[in-house]
């Protein structure tokens, strides 16, 4: 990068001499002072071309990687969204087997229950046919123990 000239600084440089120098010599002088100045305005005007080159390049890929990251978070999104419907559906789902299972388990527990009251009238009622079979016998049983466990 070049420094930064005073355009200023560079006149009263290049007239501070002009006094001593004939009027040919001041025009010639003041011709050569102004043709470094345009080729210097040129330069200028060549380095600013090219900066706007390269600035317009970089937007251009700024554009695309910003274009490319937004369809990536588009795509992140649309993932994230699925991906909880998907949640949402499985616990929904788990919490109706979850149901289905506790009604199963309070079913069976209602029909064990029945079954248990069965099996003990069913003892009692085969202890009391052994023990009316006994007293018909005479063998009467004096221990009176049942003589099946019921649980």
């Amino acid at each position: 990068m070049h420094p930064r000239r005073s355009p200023l600084l560079d006149l009263q440089q290049a007239t501070k001499s002009l006094c001593e120098l004939s009027l040919p010599q001041q025009i010639l002088t003041l011709k050569l002072e102004l043709f470094h100045a345009l080729n210097r305005a040129s330069d200028l005007h060549d380095r600013n071309i090219a900066l706007q080159s390269q600035v317009a390049e970089l937007e251009a890929v700024l554009s695309t990687k910003d274009g490319i990251e937004d369809a990536f978070a588009r795509e992140l999104h649309a993932d994230l969204v699925a991906r909880t419907l998907e949640l949402s559906t499985a616990r929904a789902n788990h919490a109706r087997e979850l149901d289905k299972l506790r009604l199963e388990r309070s079913t069976m527990q209602t029909e064990l229950e029945a079954l248990d009251a069965l099996c003990r009238s069913l003892i009692l009622t085969i202890e009391s046919a052994i023990d009316s079979d006994a007293d018909a016998s005479g063998t009467a049983d004096t221990t009176h123990e049942p003589r099946v466990c019921a649980s």
